[in-house]
């Protein structure tokens, strides 16, 4: 009935991750309600998996006696004898094997569902284990579909949920976007594991940053470009102007020195500072900057003159592709 069962058995546990045990519970207890669907629910049988044959053997027990009074579950002592075990005596309880591929195809319908449903369970609980001690991380997805404003994001071989009062205020995604996301909480239900995400949380800004920017950063930015005095805001702090700052500082640029002389790349410059204390991200900050610099209504640059770059990556973070992403769709 299972065809190649051994392989199926071991390529499912690979891909889904799950105990190869569990799995072959789960096709005992299919073929034993299959049995019982066939054979009636008062009969003895039992069910085990031979991993040498590779199959599910069920077995139908009846007990020896002298006078049959029940054939499904008495046997005459002398056909036990010659047929089962040529010692038997009354009151032994002797197996006789059972041709799964006689049950039906009702009784191996409900047996599938049993299998389906089993290795669902054992997926959820899989899941659960994976992310219930991961309560106050931060985790990178993919979003997948969108259910009565919350947004489902694909983390892998997990579901997470961003309910709309956890997502920021203007900030909208496209199917198949990347997004991170802060872990607030990890729950059992009737249907599984729900692994409950932030972008608003307090901590969620405090996690961002302590991932994107490394501790005693040595680099110019950090300590002379403005950011520095702000690190205790960034870190959760309230400032006292509130959530958004702008700050204008002249700089000196030292790590491209030897490029200064071009049509990009300056040695002394003035930056304009646009800041966010967990009011709005990195998306918003590009489109608004984009904005406020072609905007007839504001600076309105010529958007050829503009020349923009992204962090390229090192050994502590990655290239910023979320960055580069946005500015190429402008």
């Amino acid at each position: 009935m299972f065809p190649e069962l051994k392989r199926l058995i071991e390529q499912m546990g690979k891909d889904r991750g799950i105990d190869k045990q569990i799995i072959t519970e789960a096709l005992e207890a299919a073929m034993l309600t299959a049995a019982r669907k066939k054979l009636g629910q008062h009969v003895d049988i039992e069910a085990h998996y031979n991993d040498e044959a590779g199959e599910i053997e069920v077995f139908q027990f009846k007990t020896v006696v002298d006078k049959v009074l029940d054939r499904e579950t008495q046997i005459a002592k002398e056909e036990a004898k010659s047929t089962l075990d040529e010692d038997a005596e009354c009151g032994d309880s002797l197996g006789m094997k059972i041709e799964t591929s006689s049950f039906g195809r009702i009784a191996v319908q409900m047996a599938k569902q049993i299998i389906i449903q089993r290795v669902k369970d054992a997926e959820r609980d899989n899941i659960f284990d994976e992310y219930k001690d991961r309560k106050g991380e931060l985790v990178n997805g993919f979003v997948q579909r969108f259910e009565g404003g919350s947004i489902i994001v694909n983390l892998g071989r997990a579901e997470g949920v961003l309910p709309p009062v956890e997502q920021i205020h203007r900030e909208t995604y496209k199917r198949g976007e990347r997004i991170r996301s802060y872990i607030v909480d990890v729950k059992k239900n009737s249907k599984g594991s729900q692994i409950l995400l932030s972008r608003t949380h307090p901590s969620f800004l405090k996690a961002l940053f302590e991932v994107e920017v490394p501790e005693n950063d040595p680099t110019v930015l950090f300590t002379t470009a403005g950011m520095h005095p702000l690190v205790p805001y960034l870190m959760g702090e309230n400032h006292p102007a509130g959530k958004r700052l702008t700050s204008v500082q002249k700089c000196i640029r030292t790590g491209d020195i030897d490029e200064v002389g071009d049509a990009t790349h300056h040695t002394f410059f003035e930056m304009l500072g646009n800041w966010s204390f967990g009011d709005y991200f990195k998306k918003e900050a590009i489109e608004w900057s984009y904005e406020f610099l072609t905007s007839p209504e504001w600076l309105g640059l010529d958007k050829n003159r503009l020349a923009v770059s992204v962090f390229v990556g090192d050994n502590d973070a990655p290239f910023d592709e979320e960055a580069f992403n946005i500015w190429k769709g402008l």
